[in-house]
């Protein structure tokens, strides 16, 4: 957690789950902000990940930092800092200073797709860790505390997890008028690179607003990206968009029912697909959970434009 305005610290605590004691806590590091986001705390809120491995407790987190503490006493062991994408290197919309304070309108980026810190599968491959703000993502050995190998990553780049072996990355990054999306693939033993890196382009909505300048303005991605054997899931504007981990081309298309505005897709027991989805003023959308159950799960809409259209799934929406 952060705390502070000016000066921020970063704490780790610990609770014991049954009463809701703290166990303990242990400060990682105290900044200063060089400027300060107008209308937004992005800049002050952390992000990280976590995973325990023996008394081992890593942390991946904002700041482009990666810690290792002790899980049962909270002692700090080691540390790795990397460069890192700062916000204030971003064009704004507006500079205001006050006193020594400075006030800056960041644009709406999409933020990293946060995924668990990947486990190594065997004693030679090493841990992979891609902090949120990192410019690096990082092959650590996790015994002697070295950086193996690191790949570099742009700033809206996400590493999706390690599936059939293979590390995948994807840059998200697509701003009004685009609807490209960078997939690559690497060996996590030693980073080379073993699939695309491929361009995939996404379908844009057939708007129901009327105007083109909604189509213009509306998110291309409704949600993060879903990773399986064998495929990937894109929430985009028409629908979940799968996508061939084989030679990164176009699976099928399933179609958001009517009414729904998509979301981060999470199968369910029986083929029903649940839909989480925060509020975005670009759309505009509020947050809201679906539950969506298909009048035939295994029935999905091919890129061929003489396929029958599938029916439509029915949606249950719930505030």
């Amino acid at each position: 957690a952060t705390r502070g305005w000016a000066q921020l610290e970063t704490w780790v605590f610990a609770f014991d789950l049954e009463d809701g004691t703290e166990l303990w806590r242990r400060q990682v590091e105290v900044r200063d902000l060089e400027a300060h986001a107008l209308n937004d705390l992005r800049d002050k809120i952390l992000h990280s990940s976590l995973v325990r491995d023996g008394d081992d407790l890593i942390v991946c987190r904002s700041g482009g930092a990666i810690d290792c503490l002790s899980a049962s006493t909270g002692e700090h062991r080691a540390a790795l800092y990397q460069p890192r994408w700062r916000f204030e290197e971003l064009s704004s919309l507006s500079d205001i200073r006050w006193g020594h304070f400075r006030f800056l309108a960041y644009p709406g980026l999409r933020p990293r797709s946060m995924a668990p810190i990947q486990r190594p599968a065997d004693a030679e491959t090493p841990w992979l860790l891609l902090p949120p703000d990192g410019r690096l993502l990082i092959a650590l050995d996790k015994e002697s505390w070295q950086i193996r190998w690191s790949y570099p990553a742009s700033r809206q780049m996400s590493l999706l997890g390690i599936v059939d072996g293979v590390a995948w990355l994807a840059d998200l990054a697509t701003p009004p008028g685009t609807r490209d999306v960078q997939l690559v693939g690497l060996r996590p033993r030693d980073g080379s690179v073993v699939a695309g890196p491929w361009t995939i382009s996404l379908e844009t909505e057939v708007s129901t607003e009327g105007t083109a300048e909604f189509q213009r303005h509306a998110p291309l991605l409704r949600g993060q990206p879903r990773i399986f054997p064998g495929r990937i899931w894109f929430p985009a504007a028409s629908g979940i968009e799968v996508v061939s981990l084989e030679d990164g081309t176009k699976i099928g298309l399933l179609p958001w029912p009517e009414g729904s505005r998509g979301g981060t897709p999470l199968p369910l027991p029986g083929g029903e697909l649940l839909l989480a989805r925060r509020a975005d003023s670009a759309l505009p959308s509020s947050s809201v959970i679906e539950v969506i159950r298909p009048a035939d799960p295994d029935e999905v809409k091919k890129p061929e434009s003489q396929q029958s259209e599938p029916q439509q799934p029915e949606s249950q929406q719930e505030d």
